[in-house]
């Protein structure tokens, strides 16, 4: 075992580089295992364990009041924590957590020019897995939180601010994954962001699940929020939200499902439940205020909506049995499209039903019982309303 404290230590496994206060304290137990640490600038802090064998570990701090904490258990795990880099990208009062059992894992946690920001990495009862977290660009008071068990399971998680110092921008992010199985992947992106959060969840073997808000513009967007579950096998999960105060929550329950969500404008809302197996939801917003509410229970059922509008449009659908379809279109001219609402709900199987309205306060709300039923319908202008009920087999 080799324990070392701060001080000047020639030893060819370890390199260690020192300013005024830093602290440093590093255990090694094993064989084969490598330590890199490199501390600039003033009371920064380091505290490294690792036990097992080549096991690798590097650590670079530039700035001050930064802390890192990392423990590796076992063999070939590699751990890398960066804060700050140049005198233009120091950090202050970062900190970073990294936990890691088992084999063969790989984590990553990189914050430049942030302060007051935390990233929490742990990977244990498995082999082969791999997370990685940024944070840069005068990000502060953010934090990203990544937890996987299992094997081979990636996590990316990456949050933005921009280059300006006087920018609002980049403050109050968060980002947690989690993952528990085998050959998961979530990837969650937030750029130029502020008040916003990415949350994934994922119980079960290969599924995936992405998440992006901002769009890297100078404003970026404010008080977005995604939140993604899935349980199961073989599940896909895709949110992208540009804007502000979109919020998106997306959850399935079974294997082989699929839900897509785009919004784009203000204050939009969709929320999707799946329980079963082979289900889909394809949803797209754009403008002010719209909404869409999404239940699918059953097997191989679809539901597919598009908004455009100024404000207030909604799509409410719901599927219980199995081979259901929906399809929702509200549009107007340059997106001039207000108040309009489809509601679509199948008890069955095989039943179809299909809408557009194009214009403002047009109604379409659909009942569909039974087993093969087929509606269409279409309204152009304002104020009209179709009701349907269908029952048969």
């Amino acid at each position: 075992m080799k324990k070392l404290v701060t001080g000047a230590f020639a030893l060819t496994a370890m390199g260690f580089t020192f300013a005024q206060e830093n602290n440093n304290n590093a255990t090694q137990a094993g064989s084969g295992n490598n330590l890199t640490v490199n501390q600039r600038l003033q009371e920064n802090k380091n505290v490294y364990t690792q036990v097992g064998a080549s096991n690798e570990g590097t650590v670079m701090q530039h700035g001050r009041f930064n802390e890192n904490k990392t423990t590796q258990t076992g063999s070939d795990n590699t751990a890398t924590t960066t804060q700050g880099t140049s005198s233009a990208q120091f950090g202050l009062r970062n900190s970073v957590e990294q936990i890691q059992t088992g084999d063969d894992h790989t984590a990553t946690a990189s914050q430049l020019k942030t302060a007051d920001s935390d990233i929490m990495q742990t990977q244990v009862g498995g082999d082969n897995n791999w997370a990685s977290a940024s944070q840069s660009k005068n990000t502060s008071l953010s934090g990203i939180t990544q937890y996987q068990d299992g094997n081979d399971n990636v996590a990316t998680a990456t949050q933005e601010g921009n280059n300006s110092s006087a920018a609002v921008v980049g403050r109050l992010n968060d980002i947690d994954q989690r993952q528990e199985g085998d050959d998961n992947e979530a990837t969650a992106t937030q750029l130029v962001s502020a008040n916003s959060s990415i949350v994934q969840d994922q119980l079960g073997d290969r599924n995936m699940a992405t998440a992006t808000q901002g769009n890297g513009s100078f404003s970026g967007g404010r008080g977005n929020s995604a939140e993604q579950f899935q349980d199961g096998d073989d599940n896909n999960a895709v949110i992208d939200q540009i804007g502000s105060n979109n919020m998106s929550y997306q959850l399935s329950d079974g294997n082989n499902n699929e839900s897509l969500g785009y919004q784009n404008g203000s204050d939009n809302n969709l929320e999707v439940r799946q329980v079963g197996d082979f289900n889909k939801t394809d949803s797209e917003q754009r403008g002010f205020d719209n909404s869409a509410t999404i239940n699918q229970t059953g097997n191989e059922n679809e539901a597919y909506s598009y908004q455009r509008g100024i404000s207030n449009n909604s799509v409410i659908v719901s599927q219980t049995g199995d081979g259901n379809i929906s399809n929702s279109n509200q549009d107007g001219i340059f997106g001039l499209s207000w108040d309009n609402e489809i509601s679509h709900t199948q008890n069955g199987d095989n039943n179809k039903s299909t809408d557009v309205q194009y214009g403002w306060n047009n109604t379409s709300t659909v009942s569909q019982t039974g087993i093969g039923n087929v509606h269409v319908g279409s309204q152009v202008g304002f104020n009209n309303n179709i009701t349907v009920t269908q029952s048969g087999n």
